[in-house]
């Protein structure tokens, strides 16, 4: 895994990657959920103090939010939130993230039911929680994930993009992680590519030339509805737009510009979900 990895820019217009040596730091992030205001600030407060970034949720909505534009390395949840009950939203992250690892911190002792939720808890904390405990626990679910995250089962991936230095670039890195790569310059090469051979997981830019990416999208799901589509695209900030392309069955989409953390961590954690 590369951490600390330049950030490249790239645009359509002929402009070459650029390295951003300054901006190449990327915090671990974690998603806080918590609708109390007052413990939310203290976590976050003591989190952030130990290098995190931390986001915090305080309900179901601001949740839905937040993971549609962040993908956490780790999740926090209370279980107890207004008008949605935590472990929900913990069976919904680890449906569409298996690879994201769930604490739960909550004032109840122990939890009924939810057997398949029990399974997928790293930690299961009662309030109040001492913040060097959490402090502890938190670093213990980063560092075993950071381990599983290097042992990540090869796969066969396809990047779809029309400027041939951003294939290029990113098939020898995946090659170089251990995995299969393919690159097309065009739809009509990347859909014929897909119909011959099965892909863990597809990179597909969105602005293509002549058919849209939206519809590459579209035709790669048709033939191969398991392969997990990345989308790269400079449009993320458009929430109508980024609920358009889930609608079309992009698994996640990753804003311009990118840095190779963000490509390797959602590698993983798509990759989990194989």
């Amino acid at each position: 895994m590369i951490f600390g990895s330049p950030v490249f820019y790239y645009g359509k217009r002929g402009n070459k990657m650029k390295e951003d040596s300054k901006k190449d730091s990327v915090k671990e992030t974690i998603l806080l959920v918590e609708d109390e205001e007052s413990i939310g600030g203290i976590m976050k407060q003591a989190l952030t103090e130990n290098g995190y970034r931390v986001i915090v949720a305080r309900n179901g909505e601001e949740y839905d939010k937040l993971i549609s534009e962040n993908l956490p390395d780790l999740a926090i949840f209370d279980v107890k939130l207004p008008e949605v009950n935590g472990l929900e939203l913990i069976r919904e992250l680890k449906k569409k993230y298996p690879g994201v690892p769930v604490i739960v911190h909550s004032a109840y002792d122990r939890i009924d039911g939810y057997d398949d939720v029990k399974q997928q808890i790293e930690h299961y904390l009662v309030k109040p929680t001492p913040l060097t405990e959490l402090k502890a626990k938190v670093k213990e679910t980063m560092s075993k994930y950071k381990k599983l995250k290097k042992t990540t089962i090869p796969m066969n991936i396809i990047v779809v993009d029309d400027e041939k230095e951003i294939c290029d670039f990113l098939t020898k890195y995946f090659m170089d992680e251990g995995h299969s790569a393919k690159s097309a310059l065009t739809a009509k090469e990347a859909i014929e590519l897909v119909k011959k051979e099965y892909f863990n997981i597809a990179f597909l830019d969105i602005v293509m030339p002549e058919v849209s990416g939206m519809e590459v999208l579209i035709k790669i799901k048709e033939i191969s509805p398991d392969t997990k589509t990345i989308m790269i695209t400079g449009k993320l900030k458009d929430a109508n737009f980024f609920k358009q392309l889930k609608q079309s069955g992009a698994s996640e989409c990753l804003e311009k510009p990118f840095n190779m953390k963000e490509i390797q961590k959602t590698l993983t954690f798509h990759g989990d979900a194989t």
